[in-house]
């Protein structure tokens, strides 16, 4: 018998070539199982690989929740933001009038004693002064050249600026967020189908060298699946990195050290009919450029 790689064998038994070709032909619809996953996760192919959701796992809206609840940035703008719009309110008090209350009470009271001739006679009397007073005055400003409504128009573009400011950290830490979360997933997926591979090419090789032992198969089958496992194991490896790398990447835009949580569910498939109709974006409406201009008006 000739084999394809032009070695030559004696003929073997008729039940060992049948069972080593039905094991290669298993071994080759697996392959072939892995190559089609491994394109959907890439993004290659369009068949559908879905990601099985464990109740543990980190899902992207959790991710999401987590890191505006985390975010010291957001946390900073939030309070920003409220301040701007209470000095609105504060901006009004120009216009309004003004009551000043005052008063005194003295409990433990001590008299002088004034001298007083009295019909010929000298008598003493306590000088009288009040105990409790109360004083109150009222200020109302009926022209102040504008100035008020001035600040108060100042203080709406600062508390629109403000908001604007706030928006645009919330759409920026939400796309970091998303980016690295797909990536962590791609990752995951892509380090799962490596690990797949060199389960595969090691039954592979066990069932060459089995063959080896038997007769059946040839020293250079055993070699090349040898090679192709040597080359699945270094690229395992190297996609487990990745997947610590985006793992990692992922819990700092959430405002953790890490997380040991598996990241699940499944990777989008863009449409090009939808990203061909997508609209041009104008520049003047991005939300820190107007906030830009709404404190320049606030000069």
């Amino acid at each position: 018998m000739t084999l394809a790689q032009g070695v030559t064998m004696p003929r073997p038994l008729a039940g060992l070539l049948l069972a080593r070709l039905l094991i290669h032909g298993v071994l080759r619809a697996d392959e072939a199982s892995l190559s089609t996953t491994a394109q959907a996760n890439t993004g290659v192919s369009l068949s559908t690989s879905v990601t099985p959701v464990s109740a543990n796992g980190l899902s992207l809206d959790v991710a999401l929740q987590e890191a505006f609840s985390r975010s010291p940035q957001l946390a900073g703008l939030r309070a920003a933001s409220d301040e701007t719009d209470w000095s609105r309110q504060l901006a009004l008090a120009g216009a309004l009038p003004r009551i000043d209350l005052q008063g005194s009470q003295i409990f433990d009271a001590r008299y002088s004693y004034l001298g007083v001739r009295f019909g010929g006679a000298a008598v003493s009397f306590p000088s009288a002064f009040p105990d409790s007073s109360l004083e109150a005055s009222v200020r109302w400003t009926v022209f102040d050249g504008l100035s008020t409504w001035r600040q108060r128009d100042a203080a709406n573009e600062n508390s629109a600026a403000s908001a604007l400011d706030l928006r645009r950290a919330e759409d920026m830490l939400k796309a970091r967020v998303r980016v690295a979360y797909y990536e962590a997933l791609a990752a995951s997926e892509l380090a799962d189908v490596a690990d797949r591979n060199v389960e595969t090419l090691e039954a592979r090789l066990k069932v060459a060298q089995d063959g080896l032992a038997s007769g059946v198969g040839v020293r250079l089958d055993v070699l090349r699946i040898e090679s192709q496992l040597e080359e699945a194991r270094a690229d395992a490896l190297a996609a487990g990195n990745r997947r610590s790398t985006a793992r990692r990447a992922l819990a700092a835009a959430m405002g953790q050290n890490d997380d040991l949580r598996p990241v699940v569910g499944e990777l989008p498939v863009p449409d090009p009919a939808a990203l061909a109709a997508l609209p041009r974006r104008d520049p003047a409406t991005r939300p820190d450029l107007q906030a830009v201009q709404h404190r320049v008006q606030a000069l």
